[in-house]
């Protein structure tokens, strides 16, 4: 009777110290089985056209994961550059869009590509550094979509400037030939005709002296 006591003290102080271990062991066993081995996936739709240098680009994408999104990187170039110079993209509130303004767009172009992981380290790419997504840019940039947002070329603000200045002197000269016109009393044949066009033209015609 005596062994017995013995035999079972024994058995259940080796239970009480080896039940946290095989708790433990059971409990990563189980984890591992529900281990998360699905990469984010990224919806990105091309971008059409192109933009004008210096004018504002902006890549969005909608990411998502079947536990959660950690990181979204953006990686961008001017086209038939060396590096890809990283920038994180920010997600949108209540959305799962994720957004980055590319801060230097020069001509040719610019390349990009999108990374996005998720907590357990899965990563998926959106183009590659090999064969990155491109936006070509052009002084008369047109980009078309959501995504890129283009600037005014240079010479686009230049000639809408010009078009305001001849439409200013234009009004004055129609002025000035009407007030003329009216002074001159009963002379009937120093009239002069001003019309004007839809694209903003003064066209002024009067009789030679």
């Amino acid at each position: 009777m005596k062994k017995f006591r013995m035999s079972l003290v024994v058995l259940i102080t080796q239970s009480l110290i080896l039940f946290p271990f095989l708790t433990a062991h059971a409990a990563g066993q189980q984890g591992a089985s529900f281990a998360d081995l699905a990469a984010p996936a990224i919806d990105h739709p091309p971008i059409s056209g192109s933009i004008a240098p210096g004018g504002k680009l902006k890549i969005t994408a909608k990411v998502s994961d079947n536990v959660g999104v950690k990181s979204v990187l953006l990686y961008y170039r001017a086209k038939g550059g060396e590096k890809f110079t990283s920038i994180k993209m920010v997600a949108e509130i209540g959305s799962k869009t994720y957004a980055a303004n590319v801060p230097v767009v020069t001509a040719p172009g610019v390349e990009y590509y999108i990374q996005a992981a998720d907590a357990a380290g899965n990563t998926f790419l959106h183009g590659h550094s090999f064969s990155p997504l491109t936006v070509s840019v052009s002084p008369y940039g047109n980009i078309k979509g959501a995504d890129g947002i283009a600037g005014l070329s240079e010479r686009e603000e230049k000639s809408k400037i010009s078009k305001w200045v001849w439409i200013g002197v234009g009004a004055l000269a129609v002025g000035a030939i009407a007030g003329g016109s009216g002074s001159g009393g009963g002379g009937g044949g120093s009239s002069a005709d001003a019309r004007s066009f839809d694209n903003g033209a003064i066209v002024i015609t009067a009789p030679t002296p």
